[in-house]
């Protein structure tokens, strides 16, 4: 497969089901910043196995998906399903959501000496002597409760 494509996967009741899809155009559709699901396909075609061009049988598509058309299931497949990211964009949407953290924790935290927030930067340091890796899947709250635990024996922190 070349590196134009990458795969939407999706399992219902043990059935596995890919799509062929622009990367960068499918996370866009994935988060609702694009409507048309024509820009994100590369093929109108449900695969069981996209590497090997294995296709779906309709009958398998009707029971699964209650319909045989390829773009509303495809719909469910990029918005329900496992979409493949490349390095680049998962690189970006960590680095996104790292600086998210960071400005949470500068807005919710102060130093309990002076009632001052830390500086972004000072926290960025911080976060790197702990090494807490980011997922950009979990929800900035509930990572920066965790990094807030870690680095309060680096760094006083009092949460407001």
């Amino acid at each position: 497969m070349s590196g134009k494509f990458t795969i939407a996967r999706y399992t219902k009741d043990n059935s596995h089901f890919e799509l062929l899809v622009k990367p960068e155009k499918a996370l866009d559709y994935h988060n609702g910043k694009i409507s048309a699901i024509t820009e994100v396909l590369a093929a109108e075609t449900i695969f069981s196995d996209a590497n090997k061009g294995t296709r779906v049988a309709e009958d398998e598509l009707k029971k699964a998906f209650d319909t045989t058309d390829p773009l509303k299931i495809a719909d469910v497949i990029i918005k329900k399903g496992q979409l493949q990211l490349t390095t680049d964009q998962r690189r970006k949407m960590v680095e996104d959501k790292r600086k998210q953290v960071i400005d949470y924790i500068s807005r919710q935290a102060v130093d309990p000496k002076t009632n001052l927030p830390h500086p972004p930067l000072r926290i960025e340091n911080a976060m790197e002597q702990i090494r807490y890796p980011i997922d950009p899947y979990k929800s900035i709250d509930e990572q920066a409760r965790d990094i807030i635990k870690l680095l309060r024996p680096i760094l006083p922190l009092k949460v407001e």
